[in-house]
């Protein structure tokens, strides 16, 4: 009796062994193997956030810096009449317009506050500093059909340079002659401090 217990125990250890060998062994591996790759996974998550937060943080810093740099074109820190008179030149030449005399005066100006907040303010020198526009004012006289003249203006509402038109004047032709256009215009630049 004694014997058969022991043969019954030392097949009981066999069968657990193999039942733990064959079927809990894979399956603690496969755990331990799945384990490892949420850990891989998780990681790679977060890399990821990481990187998408990055992208986020740069295209915040493109975004101002392209609003930064349309606000410099349309008002650049310096006159720069080379580049006003060039796009003038190409854009009446691109036109079909006859550029024939241009005149320019330059002059800086200070800007006053009309009604100043109570809770902002400015020492004599931030306001006197913070508070300048240059401004170039155009004369132009130019001749060409009245639709090249319209296409002209249209060019200059597209440029990414603040023009103001403050004035046109055009004299109707007689027989065969272009109209004879006058424009007053005005462009703004902020003087270096």
């Amino acid at each position: 009796m004694e014997k058969q217990k022991t043969i019954i125990f030392l097949l009981f250890l066999l069968f657990v062994f193999l039942f733990s060998y064959f079927f809990l062994f894979p399956k603690y591996k496969n755990y331990q193997r799945l384990k490892r790759e949420i850990f891989h996974l998780e990681k790679e998550i977060q890399t990821f956030q990481q990187y998408f937060q990055k992208l986020k943080e740069i295209y915040k810093k493109l975004k101002a810096k392209e609003e930064s740099t349309k606000a410099e074109l349309a008002l650049p820190k310096n006159p720069d009449l080379p580049k006003i008179l060039n796009f003038i030149q190409i854009s009446t030449g691109e036109n079909g317009l006859l550029l024939k005399e241009v005149s320019i005066t330059q002059s800086v100006k200070s800007l006053e506050e009309e009604s100043p907040s109570p809770e902002t303010t400015f020492s004599a020198e931030e306001t006197t500093s913070q508070l300048k526009i240059g401004e170039i004012n155009l004369e132009l006289k130019i001749s060409g059909n009245y639709s090249d003249f319209k296409n002209f203006l249209s060019d200059i509402e597209k440029s990414a340079r603040l023009i103001q038109i403050e004035n046109i004047e055009f004299s109707a032709p007689s027989k065969e002659e272009r109209f004879e256009f006058k424009i007053r215009a005005k462009t703004f630049f902020l003087p270096e401090k």
